[in-house]
């Protein structure tokens, strides 16, 4: 059974924070940016970006003013 002094049962960084968050949360961030950047993005076949309507309405946070349809 687990004692207290068996320290292999122990997860890492337990009673500390790991070292590495700090560098790891930013880098998610930017990872995620960098697959958002590259990604081939396209309309489906018919559609427009004229025909798109992207105007916000004003609040707290930002919300679209109508429905995605």
């Amino acid at each position: 059974g687990f004692q207290g002094q068996n320290f292999e049962l122990i997860r890492y960084g337990t009673g500390r924070s790991c070292p590495g968050i700090d560098f790891s949360v930013p880098l998610i961030d930017l990872v995620v940016a960098n697959l958002l950047a590259l990604f081939n993005w396209s309309l489906r076949e018919g559609i427009f970006a004229e025909d798109l309507d992207i105007e916000e309405a004003l609040g707290l946070t930002v919300h679209k003013k109508s429905q995605v349809k």
